[in-house]
């Protein structure tokens, strides 16, 4: 069993096989759509593959209620009766195109995809690039975890631990801050912070 529903088009009542079933049978279209969702859904239920072995076309007949139904599925190319010597099967043409595990799977992954695309995009058709450029909560507070808190003093000396592109990082930023802008000083006046070390 694949699952509780089938795949269907919209515009499965306006397709010509639909229509000439319709004028094969005497019925109208959505009498035929109705009774083929009837025969698919039977398929997709007893059958893995469209298969069915040992099924006649008469029980596609007592099972959409109308004599006749699988001879103009037949004629229409949506119906194939297979004869060997002793036994009558009906098979389902494309039967995994669109029933089956898989096939629900692709549908369910191409109607995931086409409302994720819709979403990203805007009412003139271009990418909406808002949420790139404003950092979330989360992202503020890994910024803030990341700031380089400066010694008091300069530093006198690179220590043998430290790579020598993120000490002078260090350099650059304590001399910038501390000898250049003595009023950032966190809160604290220029008169009150003590000169920098020789």
């Amino acid at each position: 069993m694949a699952g509780d529903w089938i795949k269907v088009e919209v515009t499965l009542h306006e397709k010509t096989e639909v229509i000439g079933m319709s004028a094969i049978l005497g019925l109208d279209q959505y009498g035929i759509v109705g009774r083929l969702l009837r025969v698919w859904s039977w398929a997709d239920q007893h059958t893995t593959d469209g298969d069915a072995p040992h099924v006649t076309p008469a029980f596609v007949d007592r099972l959409t209620s109308f004599d006749g139904f699988a001879n103009a599925m037949q004629q229409v190319g949506w119906l194939d009766v297979v004869t060997s010597e002793s036994t009558v099967s009906l098979r389902i043409p494309n039967f995994d195109i669109h029933n089956g595990e898989s096939a629900k799977k692709r549908a369910q992954a191409a109607k995931r995809n086409a409302k994720y695309r819709a979403g990203k995009r805007d009412g003139n058709g271009k990418r909406d690039a808002g949420s790139v450029t404003n950092a979330s909560p989360r992202e503020r507070e890994k910024k803030k975890k990341r700031r380089i808190f400066l010694p008091l003093y300069p530093p006198q000396a690179m220590p043998s631990h430290r790579s020598g592109r993120k000490w002078r990082k260090i350099c650059f930023h304590w001399e910038w801050t501390w000898l250049r802008k003595p009023s950032t000083r966190r809160g604290k006046s220029a008169a009150a912070q003590p000169t920098p070390g020789p």
